[in-house]
């Protein structure tokens, strides 16, 4: 039996659905206030690797 043929809990999966919208809507919004702060990971290229970015003309 594949995992795509076993069916979610049709309860855990409606109240899924309806909270994926709100749950989005809000982290947005304590994102936007500055209450969340999203940082992108380190990178982990030594910084001679890392290509030096020049402005064109």
């Amino acid at each position: 039996m594949r995992a795509t043929d076993v069916l979610a809990d049709p309860l855990v999966e409606v109240t899924a659905v309806l909270l994926t919208v709100p749950i989005v809507e809000l982290y947005a919004l304590l994102w936007r206030a500055g209450v969340l702060e999203v940082r992108l990971p380190a990178s982990k290229r030594r910084p001679a690797e890392v290509p030096a970015l020049r402005p064109v003309g």
